[in-house]
């Protein structure tokens, strides 16, 4: 997961998209469970999603248990109940297909078409409302540096929304500051009001495969470095380095995107009163 998304433009509460638990999942069973827990609160969801499916509930209790599995007609119907998208619901198919397989060639035949799939898909588009990447020519500007998305999410909190108070809060001049500003009121992400700054757009989103992708994740991890030899009391910093079953990896991986993406909705439904960078690191050394 390498997509970068900023919902401080347009700041709307927003539940977590179902077709995630597909892209984070490594059997259909796993999506199976994963919605059922995401619905635990709703009653008779089980049997809703067994009709669905169109089987009986003590069906689909085998299938959880391992006994037997869905047909493919079962899968798609559940893919339509949830409203997954033509790409999620071709995974959720393969995967099936994948668990099903009576011989190693067409497991390994899956296998490959699920790892295309999953290379091919942005899991940051997987959740929430559609986000629109920038022009090019404004996503060159905003993406070249850190400074500007930490003047857009300062601009919008209650304790630090005025030029002067950015400037000291991040140890920018001024006239940086005033600049970035006027960049982001040009491209429409922010605007003045009789009460400050507020969003002139929708969230937006930066793609793994766009030129600056890597520039803008490097610049982060460096404010994250300067955080750690300043040695600021209200920030997390938490390195781990081990060795694990490769089975477990993605497990983590769906558990930090979980949270992640909580941690993002809390915000987008709370009071802005401060700025907050938060990075995630996840990879095979």
């Amino acid at each position: 997961m390498s997509a970068v998304c900023y919902r401080g433009v347009g700041r709307t509460l927003h539940p977590l998209e179902p077709a995630r638990s597909v892209y984070l999942s490594d059997t259909y069973r796993e999506v199976l469970k994963k919605r059922i827990a995401e619905n635990a609160n709703t009653r008779g969801y089980k049997t809703r999603i067994a009709a669905a499916a169109g089987c009986h509930n003590s069906y689909l209790s085998q299938v959880l248990g391992g006994t037997v599995d869905l047909t493919p007609e079962q899968a798609i119907n559940l893919a339509a109940f949830w409203s997954f998208t033509a790409d999620a619901t071709d995974l959720f198919l393969d995967l099936l297909h994948r668990d099903r397989a009576g011989n190693v060639k067409l497991r390994e035949f899956y296998e490959r078409r699920l790892k295309k799939g999953r290379e091919s898909h942005d899991t940051e588009r997987a959740s929430g409302p559609p986000r629109q990447n920038l022009p090019p020519d404004a996503e060159s500007i905003f993406f070249s540096s850190w400074s500007h998305a930490a003047v857009l999410a300062l601009a919008f909190t209650t304790d630090f929304a005025d030029e002067e108070r950015i400037a000291v809060r991040l140890c920018l001049p001024l006239a940086l500051v005033r600049e970035a500003l006027t960049s982001l009121e040009s491209m429409a992400l922010i605007r003045k009001s009789a009460k400050g700054w507020v969003a002139g757009g929708s969230a937006f989103h930066l793609s793994r495969s766009a030129p600056l992708h890597a520039t803008n994740h490097v610049n982060w991890r460096n404010r994250a470095i300067a955080n750690v030899q300043n040695r600021d009391p209200d920030s997390l910093h938490l390195p781990h380095v081990g060795a694990m079953q490769r089975s477990e990896i993605k497990s983590i991986k769906a558990k930090l995107v979980h949270r992640f993406d909580g941690s993002r909705i809390a915000a987008d439904g709370s009071i802005p009163e401060d700025g907050l960078a938060l990075t995630i690191d996840l990879f095979r050394i």
